[in-house]
């Protein structure tokens, strides 16, 4: 009479969690049969699989023994006659291993199985699947952007991407003027959208943005960021502007640095009016007049440039004054 084969597994679930190496179900699972040195094939099943496609398993394959994995079905065949140990060192190979983002949280029970042609044994294992948050990803273009001196404010990044692989939505936003802040100067806007609301701090230069929205939301909002700088002859460093983005759990994040490109400013001059007496002494003082600049370290010279009537009077270029000549 032929005796079936025997097959022990250990019992004790093991624990997968997400996105981790793939993992070894029993290296020291162990197989027997008292009356054939061979067997002639074995299956591997993910017994209660959620995801098609999802699970896999895995094997590394010796001593003429050829296998396959369907995904469709769960299921990984060995076949060809071999030893019953050969069969023993490629079943302690099998490996699970899940290639989702988003995982069904359940025991997953890996079923072995071994023939030697007309007798079967069976055992298993559990699997515990575990899912964990995935960070959300917010992804900025690498060149800078620029600021142009007394200009209107500029958009950040209009393009920027926000994705989560595993949650379509936000629960908030900051964006920070990281480096070379100048809190006289500096300011970021934003356009409100949907249940997103925002507050700028203006002593620390921080953005931020509440209330939960989609994906879409979000991003819209994000592109709508503007840095402005309300100074005439302002600080010149590059700044840098760091995007945060939180998804209740998890903190993504991106940057860009804005450029600040000074412009030459056109002085003022004030309006002034001066009245003189008949015969007054050549070289006389009339008045002076009054200019000003506001980009720093300027240097201003002074001219008439209509009006002086045979050519009565005369204007020092330095020291603004009129003169009688």
């Amino acid at each position: 009479v032929n005796d079936a084969p025997t097959l022990t597994v250990a019992s004790s679930d093991l624990s997968y969690t997400e996105q981790a190496a793939p993992l070894t179900i029993d290296p020291t699972l162990s197989i027997a049969d008292i009356d054939s040195i061979n067997l002639t094939g074995a299956t591997v099943t993910i017994s209660n699989g959620v995801l098609a496609g999802a699970d896999e398993l895995l094997v590394t394959l010796s001593g003429g023994i050829t296998g396959s994995f369907n995904a469709a079905t769960d299921t990984l065949t060995l076949s060809g006659s071999a030893s019953v140990a050969t069969y023993q060192t490629v079943l302690r190979t099998v490996q699970f291993r899940n290639l989702s983002d988003t995982p069904v949280a359940s025991t997953r029970s890996i079923v072995f199985e071994v023939t030697d042609g007309t007798l079967t044994a069976t055992d298993s294992r559990g699997v515990i699947v575990t899912p964990v948050n995935d960070v959300p990803i917010i992804n900025i273009a690498d060149t800078p952007q620029t600021f142009a001196e007394a200009g209107p404010a500029v958009v950040v990044d209009p393009v920027l991407i926000v994705t989560d692989v595993d949650s379509s939505q936000l629960a908030g936003a900051k964006i920070t003027i990281s480096s070379n802040f100048t809190s006289a100067e500096d300011s970021l806007i934003f356009t409100p959208v949907g249940s997103i609301t925002g507050n700028y701090n203006a002593a620390t230069g921080v953005l931020t943005l509440s209330g939960s929205g989609t994906l879409a939301e979000y991003q819209t909002a994000l592109r709508t960021v503007a840095y402005h700088n309300s100074s005439a002859s302002p600080n010149a460093l590059p700044r840098t502007i760091q995007f945060e983005i939180y998804d209740g759990a998890a903190t993504g994040s991106d940057l860009r640095v804005v450029d600040i490109a000074p412009t030459n400013q056109a002085p003022t001059l004030g309006s002034a009016s001066f009245s003189i007496n008949e015969n007054l002494a050549n070289g006389t003082r009339v008045g002076t007049v009054t200019g000003q600049d506001a980009d720093a370290g300027d240097s201003l010279t002074y001219s008439m440039v209509g009006g002086n009537t045979f050519g009565a009077f005369a204007m020092n270029s330095t020291s603004r004054s009129e003169e009688h000549t």
